[in-house]
């Protein structure tokens, strides 16, 4: 903090030297300063008082100063959020009659932790496989989980099916103290409203919550396109993946603006006469076919798909709007899978995000190299 270079704290043996010294400058009459005489125990008692009032000052300002900052601009800090994921069953042959999935149907990885289906869905009839978000049963980083992790159901439990889930790492506790200083730096940054930064920092801030307060949906990342003169077109993706219409509506309102209970209105982020549109990200499926050369003693199975799909899945995850994903940065990360020794894959060409698109993983095969 700025004011810990105003406010320097003094310790019990510098405010008692400080003291003493003094007495010595001002009289001579005074000469037993020795430890345990009377003369230095009057001094040294309030030192040690002016030691703790010190502390005391410091803490206090510590305390206040953030506190004072944080609430003038009621910038609270954000609750936590619920990890969300997309789990994947599996039949070994396809299916003669549809099943349907119920709303919370729950589903739990091999440590214990549960999540629940979102929706109720049907798995059609002639399909071997179905794919759909699911989220935690509480919030915070806790429910972070990696790929293929979440693997029953009591639901689907006769050993017919094969349960799977894409990893996620949605869940986030409660912001903290140097995090919310953080996102407080970037809010003042885009006080200047109308730029492309402020237009970004607004739409980041959505957020869908439960009954409770904690979130269950927020904005991951986001992009612009303001080539057009007098129009932006902002993008968002969510902690869900493909934002729900919700989040992208709350993404809006804070773009345009609203009118309070009291008639008073809270101004958007948007410049006065730009038009500025909210949209969903378009998920773009970035297929892999890849041959591996295993080490002795592994195998290309079930484990190896799993793992070249999981890491495959992280690789893109970190490639944000405007980044470039690299066909050798994909041969690196397949390569970081345990027993793989050597590999060939399709993908040659490098590709570009867009400002509207996040990568996603398409069909991943892999299969031994001849």
């Amino acid at each position: 903090m700025g004011f810990a270079l105003a406010f320097q704290l003094k310790s019990f043996v510098a405010i008692s030297a400080s003291m003493l010294n003094y007495v010595r400058g001002v009289t001579t009459k005074i000469t037993d300063l020795i430890p345990g005489s009377t003369a230095r125990t009057l001094i040294e008692a309030p030192a040690n008082e002016l030691e703790q009032f010190y502390i005391q000052v410091f803490n206090g300002l510590k305390e206040a100063i953030p506190t004072a900052v944080f609430k003038t601009f009621k910038f609270t800090q954000l609750a936590a959020a619920y990890a969300t994921d997309v789990v994947t069953i599996t039949a070994p042959v396809a299916l003669l009659a549809a099943i349907p999935i119920a709303d919370q149907t729950p589903f739990t990885s091999a440590d214990g932790r549960v999540y629940y289906s979102t929706e109720a869905l049907t798995w059609a009839a002639g399909t071997t496989s179905i794919a759909f978000p699911v989220i935690a049963a509480a919030s915070g980083s806790a429910y972070n989980i990696a790929a293929g992790a979440i693997n029953s159901s009591t639901s689907f439990d006769d050993g017919t099916y094969t349960i799977s889930n894409a990893g996620t790492t949605s869940g986030r506790d409660t912001e903290t103290d140097s995090e919310r200083l953080t996102r407080f730096s970037d809010y003042i940054a885009a006080l200047s409203r109308g730029t492309d930064d402020a237009l970004l920092y607004g739409i980041g801030t959505a957020t869908l919550a439960d009954s409770t307060g904690d979130i269950t949906e927020y904005v991951t990342r986001s992009g612009i396109d303001s080539s057009l003169a007098g129009f932006v077109k902002l993008y968002i993706y969510g902690s869900s993946g493909a934002p729900s219409g919700a989040l992208v509506s709350t993404a809006q309102t804070i773009i345009d603006g609203w009118i309070n209970p009291d008639g008073s209105r809270t101004p958007g982020y948007r410049a006065g006469g730009v038009g500025a549109t909210v949209a969903a990200m378009a998920q773009v499926p970035i297929s892999l076919t890849i041959q591996v050369s295993m080490l002795d003693g592994y195998t290309v199975g079930t484990s190896t798909q799993t793992s070249v799909t999981s890491a495959f899945a992280t690789l893109l995850s970190g490639i944000d709007t405007g980044d470039i994903l690299y066909a050798d940065a994909i041969e690196t990360a397949v390569l970081g899978v345990a027993g793989i020794e050597s590999v060939v894959i399709n993908v040659t060409e490098n590709t570009t995000c867009g400002q509207n698109q996040v990568l996603v993983p398409g069909t991943v095969t892999v299969s031994q190299l001849s």
